[in-house]
């Protein structure tokens, strides 16, 4: 008897890591289609776009959509007109396992842009805090990389415990 209770268990097992797995891998594919169309949106300054994205906790705190559009644009001008350009724009893989937090799922999502200055390319790198709070169907994502990670939990009290924010990380020059 105690053997077939182990059979028993080790399917139920199987099949729960099998389901959790299946889960990662959806959550892994929307979030990737989400954070491609958020990225070229950015690099097409469509701003609007972009910001439909973003956390409505960072949309608040940034002033609205409207002064977050214009913002972005004010910037990515006056980064032009200083010989900066906004070469690409990639992410890698999310921290897995996704983290369950109440009625959301959270994963941290690190990017690389590469940047042409006038001394050179650089690669910023950042994480994003991403939250789905519909099973992984939109994702909403903020940048962690402009606050210390004790205080980004200050504005973002929602963000499981369970998530470590990685700090923030200097530019990689790549020559030119």
């Amino acid at each position: 008897m105690n053997y077939c209770k182990k059979i028993l268990f080790g399917c139920l097992l199987s099949t729960v890591q099998l389901a959790a797995q299946t889960s990662d891998e959806t959550f892994v594919k929307t979030l990737n289609e989400a954070s491609s169309t958020m990225s070229n949106a950015f690099l097409k300054r469509d701003f609007k776009s972009f910001g439909q994205f973003m956390h409505p906790k960072l949309i608040a705190l940034m002033g609205g959509d409207t002064v977050l559009s214009r913002m972005l644009a004010s910037q990515i001008q006056d980064m032009e007109k200083g010989g900066y350009q906004i070469e690409t724009i990639t992410t890698s893989a999310p921290v897995l396992p996704f983290a369950r937090c109440k009625t959301s799922v959270q994963t941290i999502l690190p990017q690389q842009m590469i940047l042409k200055t006038p001394q050179g390319k650089v690669q910023i790198n950042a994480n994003y805090w991403v939250v789905s709070e519909n099973d992984g169907k939109t994702w909403q994502f903020t940048d962690t990389s402009n606050f210390e990670p004790y205080v980004f939990r200050q504005y973002f009290p929602d963000i499981c415990p369970d998530l470590k924010i990685p700090a923030k990380t200097a530019p990689i020059p790549l020559g030119k």
